[in-house]
């Protein structure tokens, strides 16, 4: 399964447009029947301009992506909890020049190529802050089967033995936090060394036999960190940062939410081996 994400793209000074970017998913090669944008762009610097496909760029585009014009965009939204449906012959498809600045000779790869939403289509800034877009024919998407997790502090000794336990000795616990639903509890503590946060340690147990289903570690890296926690009984509005529960059709439940990324896309977690997780394509050219 293919998952994009909605983001805002500054196109001028004035104008902040959603931008939904597929390139990486486009099977872009040098050859003249991969091509997608026009030689007028390419080149010299002078060249380079965010502009929309033309017809015939925009069906090779879509011919070779295996879409049609008839096919949907579906777009759910975490915060919202909401999905939003877009005819894809009714959204223009453009090619943005990358933010980190294109090439001294501009070429095919200095340009994002997606979908475009005018502002009047999309509604408020936070519209934007996670969401998850699919292309095709059925909506993939489910709802009312989403909870932003709630930490609530408990004492350390509450946390589950792990056989993986053992690689955290020389780390020191800082605070250990729950979160329940119905079938499943979510363990997390915070682990620090000489002072500093070192990451967070995850295990996910089935409320029913108390049987291990995730364990996972959140650490820090050149290209990524931590998101805050949502604590329990402060009001995030419409900015929780982790959730939990079901969002695809037919797939397990899901964890999101506790990597900020620099570096990479974010993934999708999955609490079932068959299907452990999803990267977002979310196009981040760092």
């Amino acid at each position: 399964m293919a998952v994009y994400n909605l983001t805002s793209f500054q196109k001028s000074e004035d104008e902040i447009n959603g931008f939904i970017s597929l390139s990486d998913s486009y099977p872009l090669s040098m050859h003249a029947d991969s091509l997608i944008i026009a030689d007028t762009y390419l080149g010299e610097q002078a060249n380079a301009e965010n502009h929309q496909l033309d017809a015939a760029y925009r069906s090779r585009f879509l011919s070779r992506m295996n879409w049609n014009e008839t096919d949907t965009i579906f777009i759910y939204f975490l915060s919202l909890d909401s999905i939003a449906k877009y005819p894809v012959h009714d959204l223009p498809l453009v090619a943005n020049m990358t933010p980190y600045g294109v090439n001294y000779i501009v070429s095919q790869y200095d340009y994002m190529v997606g979908f475009e939403f005018g502002e009047k289509r999309l509604g408020k800034d936070y519209w934007y802050l996670d969401n998850f877009v699919c292309i095709g024919k059925d909506n993939p998407f489910v709802r009312d089967r989403i909870l932003p997790m709630k930490w609530e502090e408990i004492e350390q000794d509450c946390f589950p033995l792990s056989e993986h336990n053992n690689i955290f000795t020389n780390s020191k616990v800082v605070q250990t936090y729950l979160f329940m639903t119905e079938k499943f509890d979510y363990y997390l503590r915070n682990l620090s060394r000489d002072g500093r946060q070192i990451g967070r340690h995850l295990i996910v147990v089935e409320s029913s036999n108390e049987a291990i289903l995730l364990e996972e570690f959140y650490g820090y890296s050149e290209g990524s960190g931590l998101k805050p926690l949502n604590i329990i009984d402060v009001d995030y509005g419409h900015g929780f940062f982790q959730w939990a529960g079901a969002i695809f059709k037919d797939m397990p439940v899901m964890l999101f939410g506790f990597k900020e990324n620099s570096f990479g896309c974010p993934k999708i977690q999955f609490l079932d081996k068959t299907a452990s997780f999803i990267f977002l394509r979310c196009d981040n050219r760092h």
